[in-house]
């Protein structure tokens, strides 16, 4: 009966307690504000716990004054305790740590120099070391040095410079006074220790919840990545078939047509429906060049630029053969992935190319350097991008109503995503109706020039 009693009243006082410590986190959002919130209000209670025990005792053994002083710090602490519970963590830890310090000061000055009060200094430089986080480490330091200052004092010979009442005289009341006030303090201790292994505790179980959230969500998101680029891979190459198939069949009726007069109007159903198709085929061949920008392992070699823009300007002279691609002469080498380098030349000059209506389209291509960005310009003379697209032209399947030619709109994110890959910035730095200048800025740290 007396052991059902005794959890009885052990469950009453640990929910009290707990919703002692608990009070004033609505204040906050912020997780970390609210454990302060807690921490400050738990080890109050363990000071509030500690200095009843000596108000007990002090009272018991007839030392009404000292008594009543720890009684006052009692209900102080509950008025600091309770603007803690306002929200205002910092205003209650700094006010505690001054107050706390000043009255045992005065405490020695009225009793003795020579007990064990000199102790709580320690106590309270240890429990600012745990008090105070981060980014409230200036307060922190100060309140340490606040009480090893006042320690160092009441340590040494500089206490003989304070006021001395000794009311507490040296003997046998001397002895007891002392064992009270270590009493208190080894409650204090042990009750500190405990809210901050607690607390510690508390924390790191969050910390590892939120790993195993994250992870969770990592392993989440690369599946459903996984599925998408094979969902992505699968669509593509299954919608290329009947493309294939509808254009196979269209040039058949075109050739079995050939003997009959020309229609005008079947010749220009003809050409929409080739137009459609050959745009669906750039759209999934640009849907599978963008997916293999991921796949793209990022090993890093030297590239030669200039052999590799060579080669390019080889492949786009023979689709367009009247288009003219000027390369600097300066050989210029760069330490970056050259399957993705590539992809991002290809795509800015096929854009400039595609978009370009001038009988002569051409590109010059310009190296420049400073002190910490390599800087390679691809300036063309096409019909120019308004400044309100210029950052929109890079986001997948985004295309310009006015444009003269419809694209995938994938061409300039997937040089994007290829330029990021590697570590580059790829924007458009200059645009009028007389052109463009594309660029793609890259570390100084990864070239080389010969």
């Amino acid at each position: 009966m007396y052991n059902i009693y005794f959890q009885k009243v052990k469950r009453t006082i640990t929910r009290k307690i707990i919703r002692i410590c608990l009070t004033g986190i609505t204040t906050t959002e912020d997780y970390f504000a609210r454990i302060n919130i807690i921490l400050m209000n738990a080890s109050m209670l363990a000071s509030i716990g500690g200095l009843l025990i000596n108000t007990i005792l002090f009272l018991v053994f007839g030392y009404y004054i000292p008594g009543i002083v720890n009684l006052g710090c009692v209900i102080f602490l509950f008025l600091l305790m309770r603007l803690n519970m306002k929200g205002k963590n910092l205003q209650a830890k700094v006010s505690v740590n001054i107050t706390v310090n000043i009255i045992i000061l005065v405490s020695c000055c009225i009793f003795t120099h020579n007990g064990a009060l000199n102790c709580y200094f320690e106590f309270m430089a240890a429990v600012c070391m745990y008090f105070y986080t981060w980014q409230e480490r200036k307060w922190g330091i100060l309140m340490v040095s606040l009480s090893i200052i006042l320690f160092v004092i009441e340590s040494s010979s500089l206490k003989h410079y304070l006021p001395s009442l000794n009311l507490i005289s040296a003997g046998r009341e001397f002895n007891i006074a002392n064992n009270i006030i270590l009493c208190g303090l080894v409650f204090m201790l042990v009750s500190q220790m405990g809210v901050f292994v607690l607390f510690a505790e508390i924390r790191e179980n969050k910390l590892n919840n939120i790993k195993l959230q994250l992870l969770i969500s990592q392993q989440k998101l690369r599946r459903q990545n996984d599925d998408l680029k094979e969902f992505g891979a699968a669509a593509s190459h299954s919608l290329q078939t009947p493309i294939y198939v509808a254009k196979a069949f269209i040039d058949r009726v075109r050739m079995s047509r050939q003997s009959y007069p020309e229609d005008e109007t079947s010749k220009e159903y003809f050409d929409i429906i080739d137009s459609c198709l050959s745009q669906t085929e750039n759209f999934i061949s640009g849907l599978l060049s963008y997916y293999r920008i991921i796949d793209i392992q990022k090993q890093t070699d030297w590239v030669n630029v200039n052999r590799e823009l060579n080669s390019l300007r080889s492949m786009l002279q023979s689709k367009y053969p009247h288009a003219k691609i000027t390369i600097p002469e300066k050989i210029l080498t760069v330490m970056t992935n050259r399957i993705l380098l590539i992809m991002i030349f290809q795509s800015v000059m096929e854009n400039a190319f595609h978009y370009n209506t001038s009988p002569r389209p051409s590109i010059e291509i310009i190296f420049m350097h400073s002190r910490d960005i390599l800087s390679i310009s691809f300036k063309d003379n096409g019909i120019g991008i308004a400044e309100a697209y210029r950052e929109k032209i890079f986001k997948p399947f985004f295309r310009i109503e006015y444009q003269v030619r419809s694209g995938s709109g994938l061409g300039l994110a997937g040089a994007l995503k290829a330029a990021e890959a590697i570590g580059a910035l790829l924007y458009c730095a200059e645009s009028s109706s007389s052109g463009s200048i594309f660029r793609l800025d890259m570390p100084l740290t990864n070239f080389a020039q010969v």
